[in-house]
């Protein structure tokens, strides 16, 4: 397994992203509001991932902006400017979305983990779990080991 937030899977081509600054994450927007969040390749070096303006995904930045803790402002600005921009509007239509991509840039063995998400090993282990625990780092750990415990059910 690799090490959790150093590689992610380009949502366009679902090849291994090994280099942040080779990487976009973009969106569309409609009213000001962001939507379809996705991580992909930068267009260099043969690849073509990044669907661009013509596909309505007019805004990007480098993937390197939403790691690590300081860039968790960043991602947080696009989802409200915040009080003290005295602005309350809701930047984000789509908020699953959303959710998803701060997960996978800052949590843990998420992104190691969403292969797993509809196998029905993870189904059945996570049956009865609540909406926190699955996306827990040492749950999300055992996830993508699919170190899942069997003798449940």
């Amino acid at each position: 397994m690799t090490t959790p937030l150093t590689v992610w899977i380009c949502d366009t081509c679902g090849e291994a992203i090994t280099e942040p600054k080779k990487a976009l994450v973009t969106w569309r927007e409609e009213d000001r509001r962001g939507y379809d969040f996705r991580i992909v390749h930068k267009n260099m070096d043969g690849r073509c991932c990044d669907p661009g303006a013509d596909a309505g995904f007019l805004l990007s930045t480098d993937l390197s902006s939403f790691l690590g803790a300081d860039d968790l402002a960043y991602a947080m600005s696009l989802l409200s400017p915040g009080p003290i921009m005295g602005d309350t509007d809701v930047r984000v239509r789509d908020f699953d979305r959303f959710a998803d991509l701060v997960r996978r840039t800052q949590t843990p063995w998420y992104e190691e983990a969403r292969p797993f998400w509809q196998t029905e090993h993870t189904q059945h282990w996570l049956a009865d779990a609540n909406e926190v625990a699955p996306y827990s780092p040492h749950v999300l750990e055992r996830i993508a080991g699919q170190e899942l415990d069997t003798r449940r059910g």
